[in-house]
This record gives C-alpha cells, structure tokens and sequence, in this order.
C-alpha cells in the first residue's frame, strides 16, 4: 500500500505471519487494532515517520505491511 505523508491511516488488526516481537514494539507504540496513525514525513531509506497519540516513530516502510489498514 502506497502511503502518503498528511494522510491519517485507521489499523484494522495485524497480519497472521507477524512475530511476536513485531506486534509487541507496535502495541508499546500505540499502533494497536482500531487505532490511527498519521504519516508525518517520508524518509529516504524506505522508511515512514508515523505519528501516534503518544509517539512520532520512524518505521520501515516493510514493517509497516504487517498492518491490516482499513
């Protein structure tokens, strides 16, 4: 999925193939089931700076395909 920097992204759940650890990082994020998150910036490398209530994190942009986005 191509995201865009300023649009605002709604999670609908985590892929089934996601580790443990992955899912772990992004619920200590707030990248949780039924939360949002802002793409703020993209970054040079494939990365994604998102922004959550809590947290401005910069992401890879492969990480961010274990998200299911409504």
């Amino acid at each position: 999925m191509p995201f865009v920097a300023g649009r605002t992204y709604k999670i609908g759940g985590f892929t089934p193939n996601i580790s443990q650890d992955l899912e772990h990082y992004f619920t200590a994020c707030g990248l949780i089931p039924g939360g949002s998150f802002q793409v703020t910036r993209l970054l040079e490398g494939g990365h994604i700076e998102v922004q959550t209530r809590r947290f401005t994190v910069p992401l890879p942009r492969n990480n961010l395909d274990f998200l299911t986005i409504l």
